[in-house]
């Protein structure tokens, strides 16, 4: 890809990049963010999955666990077989110690995993939970 087109598309696209400050307000501004960038590019967008795991993941840093929780629980009515979110929910549950709801999820993520690596990777969560 030429350099020019890549600045294009990254000025183009500039806003799709969610700024930290509306990260910080919770899950309910993060969900609007991207909802009105319809207006900006006249079309539905969607949070993409790897943003709602990594924000996820920031709120809970910042210890607003509920906030993840509530991202987490849009992103999997948006991607319903993402095994990545469910994963995701897993572990912030088991930050909060809520072993069984963990278990759950992360067994959800082993069923819902394509590839073979990343069901390895849920199983050897599901037996440290288990433990």
């Amino acid at each position: 890809m030429s350099k020019g087109l890549y600045d294009g598309l990254k000025f183009i696209f500039e806003d799709y990049l969610i700024p930290d400050s509306i990260v910080s307000e919770g899950s309910a501004k993060v969900i609007d963010y991207y909802k009105n960038l319809k207006e900006i590019y006249g079309y539905k967008t969607r949070i993409p999955k790897g943003a709602i795991n990594e924000i996820s993941g920031i709120l809970i840093l910042q210890e607003k666990t509920e906030e993840a929780l509530n991202l987490l629980d849009y992103g999997i009515t948006q991607y319903p077989e993402s095994a990545v979110l469910m994963a995701a929910k897993s572990e912030t549950y088991a930050q909060l110690h809520q072993k069984n709801k963990a278990i759950k999820w992360c067994k959800l993520a082993i069923k819902n995993s394509r590839d073979l690596a990343s069901i390895n990777k849920y199983k050897i969560l599901l037996e440290a939970l288990q433990r």
